[in-house]
């Protein structure tokens, strides 16, 4: 009888250290990246930086210009080159009203951050650090003022305001027919265009409320005054219709644009 319960004692004794073990044995066999976190590098932070409140605006308004008119910050973009990365450091540019300026590196610090710090006959932009805030997104806190702005990540420049404001199909309610935008530039429907590319400065320099659509020919993409084969519109959103506008000769008069299409989105 005390051999029998002995022997019981062991079996369950055995049980519960069998339990405790099998949570080891599974975690074993989970892969590296289910126990590790992400880690962040330098070739992370490479690509074309868009200020967050510059999207929203341009979303918001539907009007480049006006948006870049209203906008307030640090830079409207910040583009770091890929093929620049090299001993824990990163050529980038800064987009501004007026002006693109290269500012230099920026230093890839051990808490996994960019730094910028202007060398000191060149103070055009105050010191700041980048902080990576998920896949596509980034803050932005100027050292001195310890101000945050934030940033999304595009693929490239040209193709912003494609995909923000006019990819997609549309039914044209002069002709009836269909018309398509594409994220990559290539535009449908319309006679003599094979490709569009909207106005997208970052400045001033043109009469404010005064929005451009180019289209071309060909992937050449010549602007209209050294090409036959390019000609522009004068574009407004209301809603989801885009109005496109043979625009004036002469922006200063109070020549009004003719409407020539207006396309509704399916």
């Amino acid at each position: 009888m005390k051999q029998l319960k002995y022997l019981l004692v062991i079996l369950v004794i055995g049980a519960l250290i069998s339990c405790k073990e099998e949570p080891k044995q599974k975690n074993s066999d989970l892969p590296a990246a289910a126990k590790e976190p992400v880690t962040v590098s330098l070739s992370t932070y490479r690509g074309f930086w868009l200020s967050e409140d510059y999207v929203n605006k341009i979303k918001e308004l539907k009007s480049v210009d006006t948006a870049t008119f209203a906008y307030k910050a640090m830079a409207l973009a910040i583009e770091i080159f890929p093929d620049t990365i090299s001993n824990k450091s990163v050529e980038a540019s800064i987009l501004w009203h007026s002006e693109t300026s290269y500012i230099g590196r920026l230093i890839f610090n051990s808490d996994k951050k960019l730094s910028y710090t202007p060398k000191p006959d060149e103070d055009v932009y105050e010191p700041f650090t980048i902080t990576l805030k998920g896949t596509n997104r980034i803050e932005v806190i100027r050292t001195r003022s310890g101000k945050k702005e934030y940033y999304l990540c595009f693929k490239n420049g040209g193709q912003v305001l494609n995909q923000l404001l006019f990819a997609g199909t549309y039914n044209d309610v002069k002709s009836r027919k269909k018309i398509t935008f594409s994220i990559d530039g290539k535009v449908t429907g319309i006679p003599n265009a094979g490709f569009y590319s909207p106005v997208f400065q970052f400045d001033e320099s043109n009469y404010e409320g005064i929005d451009v659509l180019f289209f071309y020919k060909d992937k050449n993409r010549k602007r209209p005054e050294n090409n036959n084969d390019s000609f522009a519109y004068q574009y407004k959103f209301k809603g989801d219709t885009l109005q496109l506008y043979v625009p004036p000769l002469n922006f200063e008069n109070d020549t009004i644009p003719v409407l020539k299409y207006e396309l509704i989105k399916y």
